[in-house]
């Protein structure tokens, strides 16, 4: 959107610490995006939020998480 100004939070400008909640979001998306590069489950799941088919929160089915968290801590 023209003239539009990404969220200072989001971008790490704004002051202070990122809340504790973020930085738990962010560590799971990147076990996510992990976790995707091997697993076609996983890989699956995250397309069909990407592409609008299913809500965000079904990355936090109980067989993605254990899938992503096994993924993403190699």
């Amino acid at each position: 959107m023209p003239g539009a100004r990404p969220d200072p939070v989001t971008r790490g400008q704004a002051g202070g610490a990122r809340p504790a909640t973020l930085r738990l979001l962010n560590w799971y998306t990147g076990c996510i995006f992990r976790a995707a590069a091997r697993d076609a489950e996983v890989l699956r799941a995250f397309l069909e939020v990407m592409g609008l088919v299913r809500r965000p929160v079904s990355l936090l089915r109980p067989r993605i998480v254990a899938r992503a968290l096994a993924g993403g801590l190699r």
